[in-house]
């Protein structure tokens, strides 16, 4: 991934190179070799001086105030999830706090809800996607691929995650997005996660270097059992409020839709 001296500066660099003259109503010009904008032209839309800008990207200014960061958004006409998302890397420049570990407390605790929360497929993961807890049910939905222990992203862009889903490529969109949004780019198990699927997954490597930044709340999705068995199931994420770094994700099927049979039959059972 390489040395992380601006995350934010990344960030903006690669919004910049993705935007066309035309998104943002500017003439077409004969001979443009520029990506994306210019960085005076993003400097004019912000309202901000083009010197500031080029330290923005560089790293060499990394506490822009929430005027210039919101002016920026606009400019580069970023969705919603972006702002936040832009707020929390400036105040972690600033905090420079690499590290979070959690005690064996908060570990034993989430263990205790997973376990009483019984047939209904449920997994505990932190911001980088390294499973925390999970339950038998979840085991037995992905084959033992998101076990407590284990990488959900990493287990994503590998063959045999990518067989369990029936459009694999935008779950896989959407949990990179979510990865970047909720990691902390100063966190050394963040980076080996990320070089990592860089080295081993061309497609993360092309997802990444996007930039898209998003979160994982609820929704559907298709999933496929041992090859054979068809599941339409929706899944709910929750922040742990004991360690608010943790999200408890559960999966459930439509009360009395064949997809919740079949999940009886797997012996997996469902809530509600």
């Amino acid at each position: 991934m390489g040395r992380m001296s601006s995350p934010l500066g990344s960030f903006l660099r690669a919004r910049r190179e993705a935007l066309t003259p035309a998104e943002v109503g500017l003439e077409p010009e004969q001979g443009r070799r520029v990506r994306g904008l210019r960085r005076e032209e993003v400097a004019l839309r912000a309202g901000i001086s083009r010197q500031y800008y080029l330290r923005l990207e560089q790293g060499r200014d990394r506490q822009p105030s929430r005027e210039v960061i919101e002016a920026l958004a606009d400019a580069l006409l970023l969705g919603d999830e972006a702002l936040p998302f832009m707020v929390r890397l400036v105040e972690l420049q600033a905090l420079r706090d690499p590290e979070s570990t959690a005690d064996d407390v908060a570990r034993e605790r989430v263990a205790h809800i997973v376990e009483l929360l019984g047939k209904q497929p449920v997994l505990v993961a932190d911001t980088n996607f390294d499973i925390v807890a999970a339950n038998p049910a979840l085991d037995a939905l992905t084959e033992g691929e998101w076990s407590s222990g284990n990488n959900v992203i990493e287990s994503m862009f590998g063959h045999r995650m990518q067989g369990q889903f029936g459009d694999w490529e935008r779950a896989a969109r959407k949990i990179t997005a979510t990865l970047r949004f909720r990691g902390n780019p100063f966190d050394r198990r963040f980076r080996r996660v990320v070089t990592g699927l860089e080295r081993s997954s061309p497609e993360f490597r092309w997802m990444w270097s996007r930039h898209d930044v998003g979160t994982l709340t609820s929704g559907q999705y298709h999933h496929r059992v041992a090859g054979e068995v068809d599941l339409d199931l929706g899944y709910q994420i929750f922040v742990v409020p004991s360690s608010p770094r943790w999200v408890l994700t559960t999966f459930d099927a439509k009360g009395g839709s064949a997809s919740s049979r079949a999940l009886d039959q797997l012996g997996l059972g469902r809530v509600g």
